[in-house]
């Protein structure tokens, strides 16, 4: 039985949007932003797929009446079972791009129709750079846009896309909660996305406008996807921090090289797991690190041709099985249906021990 918790958990978000010229105007335009959000009362309680789902629905049926639409022409949103044992980027890429497709052909009044076309994927070395501010906040206990070192978002990914950024085009939104425990908290990519698209008045909706956003010169490879985008994630005792870094690519012709991924049965260069890990096989073509835990009777076997990374907090409950393999990638990682609806901790920790819900 989940119990009522008297502690504050706080999740702060912050975006820094950055463009040294003026792009194309908007066409297909940007979805708008909200007249007012919808905050996810109970958060805290959320540890499977169907209350995710629950929520992101109910906030399209929100936005559907604050902007005049027809009721159910946003969709519904619905997970895979196993959306929760997936490495937290791909958690990140399907929701985004499925908030992306729940827009297409659909008609803001004073907007114009907006084309709900899906981000590129995942570029695996602009993930390298979100990990890395991730890891820094983490280990130097602040949360905002500048590093520790006085590098801004635009100066960190540009750095790693020398002349290969369409417009000097790059964006970063990133996210806080106050959940301490190995792996962070499990539904905390979800909270993390529906705060930007849906609870995000406190910031002028500019989180919204990156996760939505159909402006750019989109050449990169056709005109049925757009930009990429690199997610890194750090928790830890100072919390869970979450980045979520954009940039709108040059074509390859113009001599770029990229590491995109859309987890389409394909292993990754790098593959973080944490959480809660289900039986399967979980595969990188280069290197995969993990925390979080195996639950009593499961068999997971990790396989990575470089190293693989066991975090000192990473636990594999007695009944269970880890088998650690150094080879190639040979297949498409573990696709596994959740087996527990109670995911949750029974004795959850919080900095500050408050359950009290904040954005910045």
């Amino acid at each position: 039985m989940k119990h009522l918790f008297a502690a504050i958990r706080a999740i702060v978000y912050g975006l820094l949007l950055l463009s040294t010229s003026s792009l194309a105007a908007q066409s297909p335009p940007t979805p708008p932003s909200l007249g007012s959000g919808l905050y996810w009362d109970e958060w805290w309680y959320a540890d499977t797929p169907v209350e995710i789902e629950a929520q992101f629905n109910a906030a399209r049926r929100h936005e559907e009446s604050d902007k005049g639409l027809t009721s159910g022409i946003l969709g519904y949103l619905n997970l895979p079972g196993n959306f929760l044992t997936l490495d937290f980027k791909e958690q990140a890429l399907i929701l985004v791009n499925a908030e992306r497709a729940a827009r297409d052909n659909v008609y803001y009044q004073g907007y114009g129709t907006a084309l709900g076309l899906p981000y590129e994927g995942v570029e695996l070395d602009l993930a390298d750079v979100a990990q890395g501010h991730a890891d820094d906040m983490q280990a130097n206990n602040f949360f905002g846009h500048t590093s520790s070192t006085g590098a801004s978002s635009y100066s960190r990914i540009s750095s790693a896309f020398d002349g290969c950024i369409d417009n000097y085009s790059t964006s970063e939104n990133i996210a806080w909660n106050s959940y301490t425990a190995p792996g962070g908290f499990i539904s905390g990519i979800a909270l993390a996305v529906y705060n930007f698209i849906y609870d995000d008045a406190c910031c002028g909706w500019g989180h919204r406008k990156l996760c939505l956003k159909q402006t750019g010169t989109n050449n990169y490879a056709g005109t049925t996807r757009f930009g990429m985008i690199g997610f890194g994630r750090s928790t830890g005792a100072n919390g869970d921090f979450f980045v979520m870094d954009f940039f709108d690519p040059k074509p390859v012709a113009a001599g770029c090289d990229y590491s995109l991924t859309n987890f389409e049965g394909s292993c990754p260069t790098h593959l973080d797991i944490n959480g809660t890990i289900s039986s399967g096989m979980y595969q990188a073509t280069m290197t995969l690190a993990s925390s979080g835990i195996i639950p009593t009777n499961n068999a997971v076997e990790y396989v990575a041709s470089s190293s693989i990374t066991i975090n000192p907090t990473f636990e594999v409950v007695q009944g269970s099985e880890l088998t650690l393999t150094i080879e190639y990638c040979y297949g498409a990682n573990a696709k596994v249906q959740m087996q527990n609806s109670d995911l949750l901790p029974e004795n959850p920790t919080f900095i500050g021990d408050k359950p009290t819900f904040r954005i910045e």
